[in-house]
């Protein structure tokens, strides 16, 4: 009942100190959010912008890495001069090592001396761009005189599915324009990264470029096709999050992304600025509830357990590891009499004379002695029946047998004790009934008759004995 009253004690001064730290904490948030708003979008807008520039400055850098190759230099220059179908096998195996060994959508070469566009399918087109729209990124980039930029449109080679390509300048040693080179990154990719950002957080997340045209969106219709000029701030130089809110009590985050040339854009509706808030109030109380949950089945187990452990030591004889008169006592109450059911008999048995043994060898002896019948007692009876302790010298066997073969296995007791002990044992036996009381007087009776007809022997039924 102590350890009962300490657990509940315990569960309770935990439930108050979480319920207090929650209390606090949501207070703390709600002021954050109320008066530090910028601050939280700011960390938002931080989150979206790492995870979209560590997805795209790998493609930036291969396609780098793609320009200054030797091998890719030495094909352009020779591409004149070598047979056309080797140039061809060449660059295409090259092309399909890098998109597959790196993972990319495409991979692809503009030849500035032929004009060819070779892929890892092979080769694409003719580039022209004053006679197809779709090449006009060759001339606008090489105009721009950038080394790379990113260019959003739809792939040609795989079914005109809206790619981001990373286009790299290829140069010689003596800076003469050999082509261009790069890779493609799928739209979707892209899509599902922020697809996450925006269902969690209520968000609309998007990268324009300088004229605010929209370059990626979660909605493919967008892309290249709305204008978000409005909300665009030309600070190209500045490297800070812009934080603008608007008259519904909704923001718009901002910040140029220099090395793509563009701004991500980070709009939040006003009418659920607090979803954050009651999101992390609603994973608290979940996480409490399963904190308090596993805390209750810990306890019922260490209960149970500790119940267990109580039970079977009060009902446990320390000395000789039987079962005592507690184990009795709970199993011939009325509502456990049917586990009695099970047993036919009843024998009494204590040490003849063991009182001299205590007085002649001492307790401890007579402790050695005690813990030898009860082994022996048990070893004996085995299956057919259960060994108490009943106080003292004296112990009690429930047999599953009649008293017939109970009379044997008792009188195959007393041998056994005899032989290994220098010590005898006296025997009363009878059939066990509804009352377990008058069944033990019976047999305490012929547990007395044994002593008196010199010890060392078993009374019970002469039918048993004559059996």
């Amino acid at each position: 009942m102590k350890t009962r009253r300490m657990t509940r004690l315990t569960i309770f001064m935990i439930l108050i100190s979480f319920i207090f730290t929650t209390v606090i904490s949501v207070t703390s948030l709600n002021t954050v959010i109320n008066e530090s708003a910028e601050d939280m979008t700011t960390i938002i807008a931080g989150r979206v912008y790492d995870t979209i520039n560590s997805e795209l400055l790998s493609p930036i850098m291969v396609a780098r890495t793609m320009s200054c190759d030797g091998f890719l230099q030495k094909e352009l220059l020779e591409e004149d001069s070598l047979p056309e179908e080797k140039v061809l096998a060449d660059l295409t195996e090259y092309l399909e090592m890098i998109r597959s060994e790196l993972g990319y959508h495409t991979a692809f070469v503009v030849s500035e001396k032929s004009k060819k566009y070779y892929t890892y399918k092979g080769l694409n087109k003719i580039v022209n761009p004053e006679e197809d729209e779709h090449d006009v990124w060759y001339s606008t980039f090489l105009e721009s005189g950038k080394d790379y930029d990113f260019d959003v449109d739809t792939d040609e080679v795989n079914e005109n599915k809206w790619t981001i390509f990373v286009n790299s300048r290829i140069e010689d040693k003596e800076g003469n324009l050999l082509g261009v080179c790069g890779v493609g990154v799928v739209m979707t990719d892209i899509q599902h990264i922020l697809q996450d950002y925006e269902k969690e957080y209520e968000i609309k997340v998007n990268l324009v470029n300088k004229d605010g045209l929209v370059q990626v969106d979660t909605d493919s219709i967008n892309i290249e096709n709305s204008v978000l000029e409005d909300i665009v701030p030309h600070m190209e130089e500045d490297e800070e999050y812009v934080y603008t809110k608007d008259n519904n009590g909704g923001y718009v985050v901002t910040k140029y992304v220099e090395d793509f040339g563009w701004y991500l854009v980070i709009q939040k509706d006003g009418s659920n600025r607090r979803h954050i808030f009651s999101s992390i109030i609603s994973k608290n109380i979940l996480a409490f509830v399963a904190i308090l949950v596993f805390l209750l089945i810990c306890v019922r187990f260490i209960l149970n357990k500790e119940k267990k452990v109580l039970e079977k030591s009060a009902s446990t004889d320390r000395l000789t590891g039987l079962a005592n008169r507690n184990y009795l006592k709970y199993n011939t109450e009325e509502k456990d009499w049917l586990s009695m059911k099970q047993y036919q008999s009843l024998a009494v048995f204590d040490i003849d004379r063991f009182k001299n043994v205590n007085d002649s060898m001492g307790h401890l002896k007579g402790d050695e002695i005690l813990s030898q019948v009860a082994k022996l007692a048990k070893e004996v009876v085995g299956e057919n029946g259960q060994v108490v302790r009943w106080g003292g010298d004296e112990f009690l066997i429930l047999l599953k047998t009649d008293t017939k073969s109970g009379y044997r296995i008792c009188e195959e007791l007393c041998k056994r004790i005899e032989s290994a002990t220098r010590v005898t044992i006296s025997v009363g036996i009878c059939c066990l009934e509804n009352s377990l009381e008058n069944s033990f007087y019976k047999a305490d009776e012929r547990l007395y008759q044994a002593k008196g007809r010199g010890r060392n022997r078993v009374v019970g039924d002469e039918k048993a004995k004559d059996q």
